[in-house]
């Protein structure tokens, strides 16, 4: 049920008669507080919001703020109640700033003042939050192919990614702390932008096309897509991505004002029109979006980019019902507003469904609707956008903000650790030199040496934990690759069931941090290793491809299955009874702090090749 705005209620409530009973259950349905007050201040109704804001529960109005008298400017006290005369006073009641709208009444059922309470502690907290959470994302929210913009609850404009400047031509501090607008044109301001905000304001989302101002050009069309940011479920503020359309715009007019142009050119020259029809068509099958033309509800027009889209043969469409195109819990929504479109009412243009391949893909679509004369005749001109790209870019941004969370658990974990298996170690170590002196029997000193290992192996996890949790930058020197690799070979105690061969080639000394290095050559050896418990072969290959240095690990062991190969970089994702699942993800992690890449290729019973890529040169990177 979408959310009644206050001014609404209070007109139909004045309007009701002495025998009619107003629904007050929908003044529960507010984000804000109310009061309805009768003439000696007493409190008549409350809705829920309110109940929750007072902690004392006195029927007394004033004593609801903590006050003994009637407040100072109450328009009751005056002793005239002005119908719809608006007053407003700033409250702090229990560490809440609060904003009191009164709104005075002379109904008929004795009521003189219904009084709206909006909390705005909010603002200064959103700001705060905000800026911490800047930090995490600013580099994807900063190098956005879109443009990224966030509003306070007032409207005002608190934070710009870079696109924003390109896409407006203005410096980010010309409007940042400004209402949004002086980024917005005037006749688009209270028509489109106003209307967007306050739906904003009511928890909607708004996808809109607008016009704003632009430092090199007089204005420039961008389509908006904003939703509420909430926190405790109360909005705070909003979220904007804005992309530039005016080109696309233009295509639309200009396809719009040549389809006119056809009707004219067919009653003065029937002979030029199938050359003008051409025309008109091969504009819009070679389009970069799908195209398509409704007319009496059948699909009369389908361009390439359909076919290309939903792997159907154009043919398939062409005279059929344009909702084959879109998946079935859909129709009825697209259906509906076709049709009212069609009679000249005012719907949403731009929207998004799914639409469904050959492959029994569900393709996220956005579909931008235009009533346009085709043939003579009223049709719809649908431009159909691909929106895959754009939902990868929108998880991207989630799984970075979930990677953050595990990091930071992550980091304490291991702290807490570090402490007690040193102290463990250290007792070991000195048992074992206790053993050996008093030549105590081997099965005890055997006993000591598990415990040795076991720590040697949890400080690994922890290791682990912390590679992956460090924000720390890496400390570029030079390094010789294939002299790393041997290092770690030496270190690793290898079953001897396993044949190491290695296959080096002249590599040049490469930038890079010696440590992370040997982390991600030890973690891929160990996880070879691990992978062939009844032996096998680890070949490791080295060779100079172009500016890079490539390193294969390919051992002969049980492979990974089709299931667990999306799975295999996640972090806490194992396979193995003992292990905690870091040892991929801390390899990914370090080998793209180095700009390099990693990929596996594996068949389940014949072993897997993981390849690491790494430049020879960082750029920016020190050399030491």
């Amino acid at each position: 049920m979408e959310k009644t705005e206050v001014p609404k209620i209070v007109k139909s409530w004045t309007e009701i008669g002495v025998e009619e009973t107003f629904p007050y259950s929908l003044l529960n349905l507010l984000d804000e507080a109310l009061l309805i007050i009768d003439g000696n201040y007493h409190v008549r109704f409350r809705n829920q919001v309110a109940e929750k804001l007072f902690s004392k529960k006195s029927n007394i109005c004033y004593r609801l703020y903590g006050r003994s008298k009637p407040c100072p400017n109450c328009p009751l006290r005056k002793g005239s109640v002005r119908e719809f005369e608006e007053f407003k006073r700033n409250v702090k009641l229990n560490g809440k700033y609060l904003v009191v709208t009164l709104n005075p009444l002379n109904a008929s059922d004795g009521t003189r003042v219904v009084e709206i309470i909006n909390d705005v502690t909010e603002k200064k907290l959103l700001k705060e939050k905000l800026k911490r959470a800047e930090e995490k994302y600013w580099n994807l929210f900063e190098n956005a192919g879109d443009g990224i913009i966030i509003f306070d609850k007032s409207g005002s404009i608190i934070a710009a990614n870079r696109k924003c400047e390109e896409i407006t031509g203005f410096k980010r501090e010309d409007y940042i702390g400004k209402s949004f607008k002086k980024l917005v044109s005037t006749k688009h301001f209270a028509k489109k932008a106003l209307k967007a905000y306050n739906d904003l304001l009511k928890g909607k989302s708004v996808r809109i096309e607008l016009e704003i101002k632009n430092a090199r050009k007089k204005e420039i069309i961008v389509e908006l897509s904003s939703v509420p940011l909430r926190e405790k479920r109360k909005i705070v503020g909003m979220l904007g991505i804005v992309r530039d359309v005016t080109e696309r715009k233009l295509l639309e007019r200009k396809l719009e004002r040549y389809s006119q142009h056809l009707e004219k050119m067919l009653k003065m020259r029937v002979k030029d029109f199938r050359e003008m029809e051409r025309r008109y068509s091969v504009l819009l099958e070679h389009a970069g979006d799908g195209v398509i033309v409704i007319q009496d509800g059948l699909l009369v027009f389908v361009n390439k980019k359909i076919e290309k889209l939903t792997k159907y043969p154009k043919e398939r469409f062409l005279g059929q019902p344009f909702t084959k195109l879109v998946a079935p819990e859909y129709v009825k929504l697209v259906e509906d507003r076709y049709n009212k479109r069609m009679k000249g009412e005012d719907v949403p243009q731009i929207y998004e469904v799914e639409a469904l391949s050959s492959d029994g893909e569900r393709i996220p679509i956005e579909l931008n609707a235009t009533r346009i004369n085709y043939h003579g005749k009223p049709a719809d001109l649908v431009i159909m956008r691909d929106l895959r790209e754009r939902k990868r870019m929108e998880q991207k941004l989630l799984e970075s903000e979930r990677l953050a969370t595990i990091g930071r658990l992550a980091t304490m974990v291991a702290h807490d650790l570090r402490n007690p298996l040193a102290g463990i170690q250290n007792a070991s170590y000195y048992l074992k030199m206790q053993l050996k002196k008093h030549k105590v029997d081997c099965e005890m000193q055997e006993m000591v040496e598990i415990i040795n290992r076991e720590v040697e192996y949890a400080n690994n996890t922890i290791n682990d934990l912390l590679d992956f949790a460090s924000v720390k930058k890496p400390e570029f020197k030079e390094v010789d690759v294939n002299k790393m690799i041997e290092e770690v070979l030496l270190l690793l105690e290898i079953s001897e069931n396993v044949e190491v061969i290695k296959k080096f080639g002249c590599l040049p000394k490469i930038t890079a941090d010696p440590h992370h290095l040997r982390r991600i050559f030890h973690n891929l050896v160990e996880n070879a290793v691990q992978a062939m418990p009844n032996g096998g072969k680890l070949t490791i290959q080295t060779k100079k491809t172009g500016d890079f240095v490539e390193i294969r690990f390919t051992d002969t062991g049980m492979g990974i299955s089709k299931e667990n190969m999306d799975k295999i970089f996640t972090p806490f994702f194992t396979t193995r009874a003992k292990g905690i699942g870091m040892g991929l993800t801390v390899c990914k992690k370090l080998v793209e702090e180095h700009n390099g890449t990693i990929d596996v290729k594996s068949k389940e019973g014949t072993g897997s090749t993981f390849t690491v890529k790494l430049p020879i040169r960082q750029k920016g990177g020190e050399k030491r």
